[in-house]
């Protein structure tokens, strides 16, 4: 059956199962451009309220040491990759589930840093009122290295002394179990 697809549809089968990589994140072509879940506007906030900031992973060190005493979720994500946009809306909902009991989260854009606006719109769309960065390096390999992750999504979680205690390259299905374990502490 996959021979019968188009090029386009086969890459978009392919990053909609495994993920996006450096390899997949090339944004020249019409293929990057991924729309984003519809969102009700009258969930979405004011883009001017979202905590956006464009730097690199020291940039995310020093936001984990702020949020010392809390559990941390860092998502790991971009506009580009379907399966980011698909999942983004659940790091918004453990947020709000677990902010009153002590988890933030930490939003990490692997977009170009010259479109924040467009970034900032997703994130106010989503009612990411967490910090976010946007990357500051250029899209590429030395991205994902800088941050030590092969891919996007891909998820982290610390703990209230901001020691990583779990990271997943996909939706973690364990998530509130593993939260609940953190905030317990």
């Amino acid at each position: 059956m996959l021979k019968f697809l188009s090029s386009r549809a086969c890459c978009l089968l392919l990053v909609a199962v495994v993920g996006c990589s450096v390899e997949s994140s090339n944004t020249a072509g019409p293929t990057a451009e991924v729309t984003t879940t519809p969102v009700v506007e009258s969930a979405a906030i004011d883009p001017a309220t979202i905590s956006v900031q464009v730097g690199d992973e020291k940039a995310l060190e020093e936001l984990i040491k702020k949020h010392k005493g809390q559990v941390i979720l860092v998502d790991y994500w971009a506009t580009w990759c379907h399966p980011c946009v698909e999942g983004f809306p659940h790091t918004v909902d453990a947020f709000e589930k677990y902010e009153k009991q002590g988890l933030t989260a930490i939003a990490v854009s692997f977009d170009d840093a010259e479109e924040e606006p467009k970034v900032r719109k997703f994130l106010a769309g989503q009612r990411a009122r967490f910090d976010n960065l946007i990357s500051s390096l250029p899209q590429g390999s030395e991205n994902f290295e800088r941050f030590g992750i092969e891919q996007v999504p891909h998820y982290r979680l610390y703990d209230r002394t901001g020691k990583l205690r779990h990271k997943w390259d996909a939706a973690p299905k364990d998530l509130d179990a593993q939260v609940t374990v953190l905030l317990a502490e």
